[in-house]
């Protein structure tokens, strides 16, 4: 169903807020890490599988058993360097 001015249909609006990304935080700051997830929560158009980590090592073994559509990554690490990740 379309209204005036609409280009996108329900159904079509409905499949993309269905829609789940994968995203994994790598930020050693706990804090950070909470903040991050409860803005992405809050999206009201996508949702989000979170997976959360405090280091780079753990991001890299993640990544390397799972694939992520985004990875949100602290520059500075107590590891690594964002940089090098």
């Amino acid at each position: 169903m379309k209204t005036s001015g609409s280009k996108t249909s329900e159904s079509e609006e409905t499949v993309r807020a269905k829609t789940i990304r994968s995203l994994l935080i790598i930020d050693d700051s706990k804090a950070d890490r909470t903040i991050y997830r409860r803005y992405l929560q809050q999206d009201l158009q996508q949702q989000y599988a979170l997976r959360e980590v405090s280091c780079a090592k753990a991001g890299i073994d993640l990544c390397a058993q799972q694939r992520f559509d985004v990875v949100l990554l602290d520059f500075l690490l107590p590891d690594m360097s964002g940089l090098e990740v």
